[in-house]
């Protein structure tokens, strides 16, 4: 029987963490893990026809982290055998993954904690490669003086070690080793820091991004709590009513986050104390974002 999906293929797995920690504790790949590998390496040969949409292995991973993140090194490492992975589902897959700073699951061939996602994809990834996937750099804080409240960001690049020229031939058929570039869509972000904490792993983070047409999706990330939820295909009118619930609450904090940090694409990032959320701030954010929104600017 054939492992491969059909166009109109809409099969959901859930709890993928169980899945990879049963297939590293027993050595028996699952039948799910079968399932991804036949149609990646189905459609990771050049020679084929079969061409499954990035959309089809999302739906198919309940869109779940640990799933995402082994399909990513999936991608990478199926190298060995076409000669070059399927870039385009890899830059697809870093856009999914919310936090590249984080390890890869646990599952056989892992790097675990040796390295961080963004590591193990900058040492395995050549420089054409990398330029194409076009990971977000990582964002750190700077040093402040002892005197100074707010906190300044700032992107900065790894380091990538040396590594040797590609010699991998241009791949053949269908396919380049580069794909067409799609459309690539920047993300807007709010990130709520909390007081005297130099830790960005403990913000929470709101980041909303562009679905299908006219619709968005909005993540909250919690991370001191380790909780993160997102909501899929709303409306601008509920991004809206999500925003001005969330300043509202935050407006009468009674442990309030020491300031909000408000970064939409093609304007300038801000830093707000929660105190200074005054409704001409808020409109001023509001009227920023349906911008945003109603022209989503493309990365380029």
């Amino acid at each position: 029987m054939s492992l491969l999906w059909s166009r109109l293929s809409t099969t959901r797995v859930f709890d993928w963490s169980s899945i990879l920690s049963e297939w590293i504790n027993t050595f028996n790949m699952p039948v799910y893990v079968e399932v991804v590998m036949a149609n990646l390496k189905e459609a990771s040969n050049p020679d084929s026809t079969y061409e499954p949409t990035i959309e089809q292995f999302l739906r198919y991973f309940n869109h779940e982290q640990p799933a995402i993140t082994w399909f990513l090194f999936e991608n990478v490492t199926h190298r060995w055998m076409w000669s070059s992975p399927r870039l385009d589902y890899v830059r697809q897959l870093v856009d999914h993954v919310e936090n590249l700073e984080g390890y890869f699951p646990d599952f056989p061939g892992s790097p675990g904690r040796s390295q961080t996602i963004r590591q193990w994809l900058t040492a395995n990834l050549d420089e054409d490669e990398l330029e194409y996937v076009e990971m977000m750099p990582a964002l750190t804080r700077m040093p402040q003086p002892q005197a100074q409240t707010a906190s300044t960001w700032t992107y900065e690049t790894p380091t990538r070690p040396t590594r040797p020229a590609s010699t991998n031939a241009p791949r053949a058929g269908r396919r380049s080793s580069l794909p067409d570039a799609t459309p690539r869509y920047a993300k807007v972000q709010f990130r709520l820091l909390r007081e005297d904490n130099d830790k960005s792993t403990n913000d929470d983070i709101i980041v909303i991004s562009k679905a299908a047409g006219d619709l968005y999706n909005v993540c909250y990330n919690d991370q001191q709590a380790g909780v993160k939820m997102k909501t899929q295909d709303l409306t601008q009118a509920q991004v809206q009513t999500f925003l001005s619930n969330t300043f509202r609450l935050l407006s009468v904090d009674n442990q309030p986050f020491h300031n909000l940090q408000v970064t939409l694409p093609g304007l300038p990032s801000i830093m707000v104390a929660p105190e200074d959320l005054d409704s001409q701030t808020r409109d001023l954010i509001y009227d920023s974002v349906e911008m945003v929104m109603e022209n989503w600017p493309i990365l380029a």
